[in-house]
């Protein structure tokens, strides 16, 4: 009897584990009831996804980027279900990354598009009808492969501003930053902007205001060790890096970059992913500088990383945490001790377990809980993995969503920083475009409020430096918030806003240049009063530019033009070395089209190595010592493959060789030059052939495999031989 009861006891107590474990799972993976079973098939390293409601309806939705081949992925919420879209636009290229930005202030979402290709801005015209109007506009995107790019107004002229970065081979790249200026267009400034030369192998950019002045910075997370970087807004149209003083400047495998403010302090602290070294936590100490802090937080993952978000899973006032991985996911609870302590198995997560690249935050559902989605890879070597939907569980606590639109600002507020405060305790989230692992979360904050019932007030600091306060707020609602329109409200000033709600400090008063039309003296009608005119060299390309100067004087001086040298008939797969002669110290700014550069980036020698096609082309811009930049040098180069040339009517006798190589089918009244290359593509010995010349001495050569390659004025042939 006393078995019996014994068993029942265990029956009763495995039943109730059970129970408890299911009540325990708090996130659920939709995606197969969604139909979001597919993946990112890739070789390197995938792409990210968008959860912004791009038919502002209220409900977010997502934007899938797609491999190459693949026409991008939408799908549409209903606030129950997930409706497949059409693909908007015909691109089949390998896309990074998928942003919606309304970057002309229509009031409709464009679509921006990172790609392996060549980066994309399509215009919306309504109706789901898309213009791509990318070079139209200004945007002078080379084929140049990019991961991420971010949207910020750098100047906070109301306008957004596009930073872009491009990454054609491990240590190679750059960033760019390109001028909205508020006519639909834009004007590329990265070299008057300080931004040229910055961004060799860039995963992941996000903004930042580190320093709390109300103007973005920017982040960089570079791969292969190239060194993190913080570039700090001047606030005169200028960056300057500030890595190393700021304590920022870790050399890792950077696979993404968070920028957060786990801590509630008002400061935004910065997590970066990383492979198996560890990733790194980077809190702000308030006074311009961070320190490392992922082990005292339980955050120093060694495996390799990639997308996250913080955000308040269980709504209970403080910021959790989701890391998508290799093969591995984590996701911590945040404990009132400010430390994270992980629920995979806990909220239902222990699946988790698919190769995950983008991670993005909204709410499809409009529950009031933060969900997320993955974009997923299928790569050669791992076990095919689909994407995931987690859709969140959790009940019991109350929330505060708030979306914001903007008036004199960009349309969505991007840039804005919002404030919750509920008795003394205090929350911030920042609006952002283009986060996490090539990603982007919607566009509607979310915050997580316990039990509260009402917030004693938000706080918006609108990018325009407008500031919106609303008091007793209603809780689980989402909140929608317009600019106020702020102005001039002094009666005697020339440019008086008789509706504006708060003097923005913008008053215009008659001066000595000015009266309320303009300048008094104005001959060439730029804007600028003539007794205030700067004269001087007005290109930023220039020697001799000047940034403060408003009147061209014809002053600019340039670099002279430089001319590339080497082979321009050569063959794919082998090494070739190419030269420039320029100014001393100069750096030199290399670019190569079906090719890769893999030696002597930034200096006047490089070698490269050609890829399997028929043509290829090699630029370089020169850039001084003092930052001026010359005018491109280009060279194109005619490749031809290995097998091809082997079926050139030339043969190597011997062949295996001892002392004497001959050479019998070369043309009799050509003179011929010769190379040896090793098997690592390394030149070994380079001469001539006259005519009537048939023969190379080998007997120096050690016994291996090595290739001869013969030009002459039609052609470039490569030929194996063996020595012994």
């Amino acid at each position: 009897m006393k078995n019996k009861a014994l068993t029942y006891i265990l029956i009763l107590l495995v039943l109730t584990i059970s129970v408890s474990c299911v009540d325990a799972q708090r996130f659920t993976n939709i995606a197969e009831e969604e139909g979001l079973t597919f993946s990112f098939e890739t070789v390197e390293y995938g792409g990210g996804v968008s959860f912004v409601d791009f038919n502002n309806d209220g409900y977010d939705d997502l934007s899938f980027a797609t491999h190459q081949g693949e026409k991008l992925k939408f799908f549409m919420s209903d606030g129950n279900h997930l409706q497949p879209m059409p693909a908007f636009v015909d691109d089949t290229s390998e896309v990074r990354q998928v942003l919606w930005v309304d970057y002309n202030k229509d009031g409709l979402l464009d679509l921006y598009l990172s790609s392996e290709d060549k980066n994309k801005l399509y215009r919306n015209l309504g109706d789901f009808i898309f213009e791509e109007v990318t070079e139209a506009i200004g945007l002078d995107f080379k084929r140049q492969s990019s991961y991420c790019s971010t949207w910020l107004d750098y100047d906070k002229d109301g306008n957004l501003d596009l930073c872009v970065s491009h990454r054609t081979k491990e240590k190679t790249g750059n960033i760019d930053l390109y001028s909205n200026k508020g006519d639909g267009t834009f004007e590329k400034i990265t070299a008057k902007s300080g931004l040229h030369g910055f961004g060799e192998s860039v995963l992941a950019m996000s903004t930042i205001d580190y320093n709390r002045d109300g103007w973005e910075d920017l982040y960089l997370a570079q791969d292969f060790e190239k060194g993190n970087i913080i570039l700090v807004n001047n606030k005169n149209g200028t960056f300057r890096d500030v890595s190393d003083s700021c304590g920022v400047d870790f050399k890792l495998n950077s696979m993404t970059a968070t920028i957060t403010d786990f801590n509630a302090d008002g400061w935004e602290d910065i997590y970066v992913t990383n492979t198996t070294a560890g990733n790194v936590f980077l809190e702000n100490n308030r006074d311009n500088t961070f320190t490392e802090v992922s082990a005292l937080y339980n955050l120093d993952i060694k495996n390799v990383t990639f997308g996250t978000i913080f955000f308040d899973a269980d709504n209970d006032m403080d910021l959790d945490v989701h890391i998508g991985g290799m093969l591995s996911n984590f996701t911590y609870e945040h404990t009132d001790e400010n430390y994270f302590v992980k629920r995979n198995i806990d909220w239902g997560l222990q699946q988790d377990n698919a190769f995950n690249n983008g991670v993005a935050m909204g709410d499809y559902n409009g529950d009031g809980a933060v969900d997320f989605v993955k974009n997923s890879v299928t790569r050669v070597g791992f076990i095919n993995s689909y994407n995931s939907l987690w859709r969140n569980d959790f009940t019991g606590n109350n929330f505060l969503k708030i979306h914001l639109a903007g008036t004199i600002s960009n349309a969505h507020a991007i840039g804005a920083r919002v404030e919750l405060y509920s008795e003394g305790k205090t929350q911030y989230r920042k609006i952002g475009c283009g986060e996490s692992f090539s990603s982007q979360h919607s566009y509607t904050r979310h915050f997580g409020v316990g039990e509260y019932d009402v917030i004693d007030s938000v706080i918006v600091r609108w990018p325009s430096d407008n500031i919106s306060v609303l008091k007793n707020i209603s809780t689980n609602q989402t909140l929608y918030i317009d600019e106020p329109l702020g102005g001039c409200m002094d009666k005697n000033a020339c440019n008086y806003t008789s509706d504006a709600i708060f003097d923005n400090g913008s008053c215009r008063f008659v001066t000595d240049y000015y009266d309320c039309d303009g300048c008094v003296r104005d001959e060439d009608g730029d804007g600028i009063c003539d007794e205030l005119e700067i004269r001087g060299c007005m290109d930023p390309l220039s020697c001799s530019y000047n940034p403060q100067a408003t009147d061209e004087d014809g002053s600019c001086t340039y670099l002279p033009e430089i001319e590339i040298s080497g082979s321009r008939k050569v063959s794919a797969l082998m090494e070739f070395a190419y030269s420039v002669s320029g100014q001393e110290g100069s750096d030199y700014e290399w670019r190569c089209t079906n090719g890769s550069i893999v030696l002597g980036q930034g200096g006047a020698n490089v070698m490269v190595i050609w890829h399997e096609q028929d043509e290829g082309v090699l630029e370089v811009v020169e850039i001084s010592e003092g930052g001026c930049t010359g005018s491109v040098a280009s060279m194109d180069v005619d490749i031809s493959s290995f097998l091809k040339d082997e079926e050139v009517s030339i043969a190597l006798l011997p062949n295996p060789v001892q002392y004497v190589l001959y050479i019998n089918g070369l043309h009799p009244e050509s003179t011929y030059t010769y190379r040896v290359l090793d098997g690592s593509g390394r030149y070994l010995h380079i001469g001539k052939l006259e005519s009537g010349r048939s023969e190379i001495q080998v007997k120096d050569l050690s016994a291996g495999l090595y290739v001869l390659e013969l030009e002459n004025d039609n052609q470039m042939t490569r030929h194996r031989f063996c020595k012994l």
